[in-house]
């Protein structure tokens, strides 16, 4: 049904291509332009809490939709095969790959995250021709190679006044998202090719368990709630008792323990006063408005964009033009002022050829 409207849809600006690669280029247009709202918001939220908030806004919006479609067409038909493929690549692709490519964001930045990930298409047509024998045409198989080299010319960049440094941690971590990334789209292409399962069920599925893992891990690890971690695989362990302020101290316990060294602080405090932290974070209505409004564009239309690419084209193509975010946020930082180099600019015409050659040749 979504899948339907989009292609009739006059607000539909890819109408003259499939129905799949359509809804990719236009789930990588709403995640360029989310993601300039992400960079502000991961400064006061901690990838994890960032991930589960939005994931909370997106599902209360699909819930929505599906109790208006509830009214005319009934419940759905799902497999169980279908389910459990969409449920491990929930928790593979949301839970685990997109709190691990925020915290990749944060210790790699922006440019380096973006350059790792365009390693996900090749890696998730490799997964799909190994377990679901999906074949590429030479054409095909081109046109994502051009696409990923223009992008990652782009990407590649150096930018004056860039200071973070690469590290063997931050490459680790950006590689596990990738993977996750490549994993989670194999799964919902299992899940949805040649099935009755509509792109918005499989989209709230896969968020579920996606928000099942991720609150596992915030309430077995607190401290993944800190804004200054920057990994999902081996956080410092004194991270937050080094950030724990006195005024936090004499919140939360006795005039003697705020004048001991943090450490010996109980458990029991660090975690209590870790959780405060996270709920005034989100007490504040600017920044929930924030986050359900990134949500709705990235999560809520992104997330049911993917999935409706990749029903109805191949994963390697699908992930392809999925990828193509960094060439949309080209243009939308240009109109906000920042100066565009003619590398960029020429790696974006490289991409294009990409995107063409993916789209149009027979």
């Amino acid at each position: 049904m979504g899948e339907s409207f989009l292609a009739g849809s006059a607000f539909y600006p890819f109408s003259f291509l499939g129905v799949g690669e359509g809804a990719a280029l236009l789930a990588a247009f709403l995640w360029a332009a989310a993601t300039l709202m992400f960079g502000r918001l991961g400064q006061r939220l901690s990838p994890l809490v960032l991930n589960i908030a939005k994931g909370v806004c997106a599902i209360a919006m699909m819930l929505l939709t599906l109790g208006i479609q509830f009214a005319t067409v009934g419940w759905p038909s799902l497999p169980f095969r279908s389910v459990m493929y969409l449920a491990i690549s929930g928790a593979l692709g949301i839970g685990l790959g997109d709190t691990a490519y925020f915290s990749a964001i944060n210790a790699l930045g922006a440019r380096r995250a973006l350059l790792l990930e365009t390693l996900a298409p090749p890696m998730a047509a490799i997964l799909a021709w190994v377990f679901l024998a999906e074949k590429l045409s030479l054409e095909a198989i081109t046109g994502i190679v051009i696409t990923l080299l223009g992008i990652a010319w782009v990407i590649s960049e150096r930018v004056s006044g860039e200071i973070r440094q690469a590290t063997s941690a931050g490459v680790r971590i950006s590689l596990l998202a990738t993977f996750c990334q490549a994993a989670g789209a194999v799964l919902s292409r299992a899940a949805l090719a040649e099935t009755t399962v509509s792109p918005l069920w499989s989209s709230v599925i896969r968020l579920f368990a996606g928000l099942v893992f991720m609150s596992a891990l915030a309430l077995s690890r607190s401290e993944y709630l800190d804004p200054s971690s920057a990994s999902v695989t081996k956080p410092s362990k004194y991270a937050s008792e080094r950030n724990i302020s006195g005024s936090d101290f004499e919140a939360s316990s006795t005039a003697s323990s705020v004048l001991s060294p943090a450490r010996s602080v109980s458990a029991k405090t660090i975690v209590r006063i870790r959780w405060q932290r996270t709920m005034t974070s989100l007490r504040s209505p600017r920044l929930l408005a924030s986050v359900a409004a990134a949500a709705f564009f990235a999560t809520y239309l992104g997330i049911w964009l993917q999935q409706i690419a990749l029903k109805h084209t191949a994963t390697g193509i699908a992930q392809a033009l999925l990828a193509t975010s960094p060439l949309f946020v080209i243009p939308m930082v240009a109109i906000l002022g920042e100066k565009l180099s003619w590398r960029a600019v020429l790696g974006v015409a490289v991409s294009l050829g990409g995107v063409w050659l993916l789209l149009f040749a027979k």
